[in-house]
């Protein structure tokens, strides 16, 4: 089976497919680590990274998240990543909009 990019025609099955109870990820071969990911009904982007030593995944994104949002998101997960930093603040800006700075004076 070839492996294609994803587009917004892969998210729209991928919601048809999540109504029909499949479950499934579908791999994007342009950025590493992006994945959608079907399960539970539900629809999301994912990025897997290496992160002090162990392979953790994030949620970048859902369904109404655009393919290339998400795949300027996975990148950005990735580089913190690689700088030993963790997203978790990263990734509750890209779910919720609060910025990093607002969640670090709120915090």
């Amino acid at each position: 089976m070839a492996v294609t990019k994803i587009t917004s025609e892969t998210v729209k099955a991928a919601v048809r497919d999540a109504k029909a109870g499949r479950e499934y990820e579908k791999t994007d071969p342009n950025c590493e680590g992006l994945r959608v990911r079907v399960r539970g009904g539900e629809v999301t982007f994912t990025v897997r990274a290496r992160l002090f030593g162990k392979q953790r995944r994030w949620v970048v994104g859902d369904v109404e998240t655009k393919p290339d949002v998400a795949r300027e998101r996975a990148a950005e997960v990735r580089s913190w990543c690689r700088r030993g930093q963790k997203p978790e603040k990263l990734v509750t800006e890209f779910q919720t909009g609060i910025s990093i700075a607002h969640q670090v004076r709120a915090a």
